[in-house]
């Protein structure tokens, strides 16, 4: 229990106290020290905070003792606090951090990141989506499921509005979902395809100036993001973009809504 405890923000101390007086009932500093294992001279302390995480109750006369609070309203009560309190502090701290971040010479910053999975690449999207200033060109992807595309063009449609020169380049073949595809072209995003099996790799550049490439193979449980910060490598990666752009082909997938809705 003292494990769970800590994860959810008390300390070793108030946790092995918390867990004594649930299982002891009421009791005082000297019974708590002596059940707990915690020096008496670190169980008032830690009572007091107790108390003001709403966790015990403080029962005061010639012997001063202290009781749990019915762990199932006081603990999801306590939670609940913390939560808002994280939710309330999260936009402060992303932009005290963000200025921060940005405060560090260019020099010393890393240019290259290695991270895992697909959550931490959606995340290197998302930021893109929100910070790009001219363009961002997507290489690589497949469109022939559905699976959360859809929300992701509510993140790009901000972006557009900002006038972003928005391309992606499928590659795969010719089962695609096309009316995914109509959505994205609707919205402003230029599409073009490239009958080429590309499973294992995608790319994103943002401006010309910053990329991120992502490595796939089925055999491995995650994929693999590298994300560059060097104008140099992102300027390359978007004359190749252009190049295979330029050779693309252009979508139209009234032409296969149509043979659907004909069968």
């Amino acid at each position: 229990m003292i494990a769970d405890l800590k994860k959810i923000g008390l300390t070793e101390y108030e946790g092995k106290i918390y867990a004594c007086l649930l299982g002891a009932g009421r009791l005082p500093a000297r019974g708590i020290a002596q059940l707990s294992l915690v020096p008496q001279t670190a169980v008032y302390p830690n009572l007091k905070s107790l108390l003001a995480k709403g966790l015990i109750q403080q029962f005061d006369g010639p012997a001063r003792s202290f009781e749990a609070l019915r762990p199932s309203v006081a603990l999801p009560a306590y939670l609940e606090r913390k939560r808002r309190t994280l939710y309330e502090i999260e936009p402060l701290l992303v932009a005290q951090a963000e200025q921060a971040h940005t405060q560090v010479p260019r020099e010393n910053r890393e240019i290259l990141n290695l991270s895992v999975g697909q959550t931490a690449s959606l995340e290197i999207y998302y930021h893109a989506l929100e910070h790009a200033k001219e363009s961002i060109y997507i290489l690589g992807w497949h469109l022939h499921t559905v699976k959360d595309k859809y929300t992701f063009l509510q993140r790009f449609k901000p972006a557009l509005r900002r006038g972003i020169d928005a391309r992606i380049l499928l590659l795969g073949g010719q089962e695609k979902a096309w009316e995914l595809i109509k959505a994205y072209q609707t919205a402003g995003i230029r599409m073009r395809y490239m009958p080429l099996q590309g499973e294992y790799l995608t790319m994103l550049i943002v401006d010309g100036v910053e990329c991120k490439i992502t490595l796939k193979d089925k055999r491995l449980p995650e994929r693999y993001n590298i994300h560059v910060r060097d104008p140099s490598l992102a300027a390359a990666l978007q004359r190749y973009f252009m190049d295979c752009w330029n050779k693309g082909h252009d979508l139209h997938p009234d032409k296969f809504l149509n043979k659907k809705g004909n069968k």
